[in-house]
C-alpha cells in the first residue's frame, strides 16, 4: 500500500474572503486516502481548523508586511513637497519590504527543511507568496501557486515567479494576467473555484430574523455581498437602490459584509457609505448584516443578488453562490464574472458604474418573477456542470497526480 503523500498549504492572504473559504473547501473534499494536508498562515484564524479538524495548522507570522503601503501616505507628502527625494524614499521602502520578506523566508524555509513535504501549495498570488516560491526552490520541492487575484509584477517577482513549477488560474481573466507577467502558458492550468452545493441549495429553509420584519406588506429583498472596499461598487448599488424605491418603497436592500479591517481608511469608507444611504433618504429600506457565518441562509431571503464591482473581478465567488441557490444575477460584465455569468441566460451583466443600467436590472428580474426564476434554474444547473468543489478537487488531485509521477 502506498503512504500518503505530504501537500503543504501555506495561505498569506488577508485573514478573510474568498481565497481562504476556498482552502477550506478545498481540503474539506481532499482524498485523505492519499494526500496528508498541513497549512502554514501567517496569521491568526481558526477558520480552516473549524472547517476541518482534522487538517494540522502552524502559524508562522509575517512581520510588517508590505511596508510601502503602511507608509504610502507618507510618501504622498514627499511626492508633494519632496519631489526629488521621492524615487529614493519608495527605493529606500521597497529595500526594507525585501529585509523583511528574506527574515520571514528563512523561518519558513526552517520550518519546511525540518518536514518532509511532496508539494508546496501556495494558496495567494505571487506577490504574497515570493518566500514560499524561493523556499521551494532552494528545497527542490515542487510548486503550485494558485492565482487568485491580479498582480503586480516588477522585475524581480518576474523573475521569482519563474520558478513556480504550475500556476492555477481561477478564470481566465487571472491567466491572461499571469502571461502579462511571461509566465509559461503551459504551465498555467484554469480551475474555477467551486461551491459547495450541500451548503448552497436552493431548498434551505429561509430562516426569519429579527433585522428583517418589516410591518408593510409585499415586502422583498434584493441583495448585495461583499466586504467593504470602493472598487465593490457599493455606492452604485445603493444609488441604484435609491431609484429603484422610487418605484417600489416596500422593497428593502440587504448588504451583508463589513470592512476588511479596522483601519482609519476603511472607517472612513464605512462611514461614507451609511451617511450616502442617510443622505439618500433610504435608511429604514436599507439592511447592514455585517459579516456573517451565515451567508445562505441571508442569500434564501433575497430575489435577486447584485454584484457591482467597478474594476475586474478575478472570480466572484458569491456569484456561484447565489446561482447555486437558484437566484438571478446582476454583475458588471467585467472581469471573470462574464465568464461566469451568461447574458439574459442566468442574469443580467451591466456595464460598470452605471447606475441607471443597474436599477433598471433590478426591476426587470423583480418586476418579473418568472423570467427571475427561470434564470435561477438555469443558473443553478450552470453551477452544477463547472463550479462545484467537487470538480475543483478533482482537478487540483488529477495535478497534483501529475506532478509526483514526474
Amino acid at each position: 500500500m502506498n503512504s500518503k503523500h505530504n501537500i503543504l498549504y501555506i495561505e498569506n492572504g488577508l485573514g478573510f474572503g474568498g481565497a481562504l473559504v476556498s482552502l477550506g473547501n478545498l481540503l474539506s473534499k481532499l482524498d485523505l486516502t492519499k494526500y496528508r494536508p498541513f497549512v502554514v498562515m501567517s496569521y491568526e484564524n481558526s477558520y480552516i481548523i473549524q472547517k476541518n479538524s482534522l487538517v494540522k495548522v502552524k502559524i508562522i507570522k509575517r512581520k510588517n508586511p508590505n511596508i510601502l503601503l503602511r507608509y504610502k501616505n507618507t510618501i504622498k507628502i514627499i511626492d508633494n513637497y519632496f519631489s526629488v527625494f521621492s524615487k529614493l524614499a519608495k527605493k529606500i521602502y521597497s529595500f526594507l519590504d525585501y529585509l523583511l520578506e528574506i527574515e520571514y523566508c528563512f523561518r519558513l524555509w526552517l520550518f519546511i527543511r525540518s518536514q518532509k513535504f511532496d508539494i508546496i501549495h501556495l494558496n495567494n498570488g505571487i506577490p504574497y507568496n515570493l518566500s514560499g516560491i524561493l523556499a521551494a526552490k532552494v528545497l527542490n520541492i515542487p510548486c503550485v501557486c494558485h492565482q487568485r487575484g491580479f498582480g503586480y509584477y516588477s522585475k524581480i517577482v518576474n523573475k521569482i515567479a519563474c520558478y513556480v513549477d504550475f500556476y492555477i488560474a481561477i478564470s481566465v481573466a487571472i491567466q491572461r494576467d499571469l502571461l502579462k507577467a511571461k509566465i509559461n502558458k503551459s504551465n498555467i492550468l484554469i480551475i474555477p473555484n467551486g461551491v459547495n452545493l450541500a451548503e448552497f441549495t436552493p431548498d434551505r429553509n429561509v430562516v426569519s430574523y429579527p433585522m428583517l420584519v418589516h410591518q408593510k406588506m409585499n415586502v422583498r429583498y434584493f441583495g448585495f455581498v461583499s466586504c467593504f472596499v470602493y472598487w465593490k461598487g457599493l455606492e452604485i448599488f445603493i444609488d441604484a437602490a435609491s431609484c429603484v424605491f422610487r418605484k417600489h418603497p416596500n422593497w428593502i436592500a440587504i448588504i451583508v459584509g463589513d470592512i476588511p479591517a479596522n483601519t482609519t481608511k476603511h472607517i472612513n469608507y464605512r462611514n461614507q457609505i451609511y451617511k450616502l444611504v442617510n443622505k439618500s433618504g433610504i435608511k429604514e429600506q436599507v439592511i447592514f448584516t455585517g459579516y456573517r457565518n451565515n451567508v445562505p441562509n441571508l442569500i434564501s431571503i433575497m430575489d435577486v443578488l447584485i454584484h457591482a464591482s467597478i474594476l475586474p473581478e478575478p472570480f466572484g465567488r458569491v456569484i456561484i453562490e447565489g446561482m447555486a441557490m437558484k437566484k438571478p444575477i446582476i454583475s458588471t460584465n467585467i472581469g471573470a464574472p462574464k465568464e461566469i455569468v451568461r447574458d439574459g441566460i442566468d442574469g443580467i451583466l451591466i456595464s460598470p458604474g452605471n447606475v441607471t443600467a443597474l436599477a433598471n436590472a433590478i426591476l426587470a428580474l423583480m418586476e418579473n418573477p418568472v423570467l427571475a426564476k427561470q434564470m435561477g434554474e438555469s443558473g443553478r444547473h450552470r453551477v452544477e456542470q463547472y463550479f462545484t468543489i467537487d470538480h475543483n478537487k478533482l482537478k487540483v488531485e488529477t495535478l497534483y497526480d501529475s506532478i509526483l509521477k514526474m
